[in-house]
């Protein structure tokens, strides 16, 4: 899927802006948490692992965009002032880049605390290795597309 757009935002809001340009690869990354925790808590109850998976990826994704919004922009100081010229500032990329492991930090330090409280609808052993996992492997779906997509928009 080819998306692309003139769209001006922090860097530390790479990871939560890609998944609204990137739909199909947010709603496989959810999908890939929901196997992950099936095959990990061996429950068979779909319904609630997909309830789970929707509200504890909420909680973290808003958890995420608040701690971003506190984290610096990357923002040309020129641009800043000005708002004319080169947005992003040198550090920029770098910032973006690291954006992506601080949201598995705060999507791993959010969730495992509320997939705790979700016990008594799911169960899920050793809870915190399973909201680590479980990430990782959403993330690994979503920086795969988001890697993919650059690529083919490159030619």
């Amino acid at each position: 899927m080819l998306t692309i757009a003139d769209v001006i935002f922090p860097a530390f809001y790479t990871p939560y802006v890609a998944q609204i340009f990137y739909p199909l690869a947010a709603i496989m990354a959810l999908c890939a948490e929901v196997i992950f925790y099936r095959w990990w808590s061996k429950d068979t109850r779909v319904g609630r692992l997909i309830l789970m998976v929707v509200v504890v990826n909420i909680a973290s994704s808003v958890s995420g965009m608040l701690v971003a919004s506190c984290l610096p922009t990357g923002y040309n100081p020129a641009f800043q002032s000005a708002r004319s010229g080169q947005w992003s500032g040198p550090g920029w990329n770098a910032l973006a880049t690291m954006a992506w492991i601080v949201a598995f930090i705060v999507s791993v330090l959010i969730e495992w605390p509320l997939v705790l409280l979700f016990r008594r609808m799911v169960r899920i052993p050793r809870a915190f290795l399973a909201v680590l996992f479980a990430n990782a492997s959403s993330y690994v779906v979503l920086l795969v597309i988001l890697f993919m997509s650059i690529q083919a928009s490159r030619g």
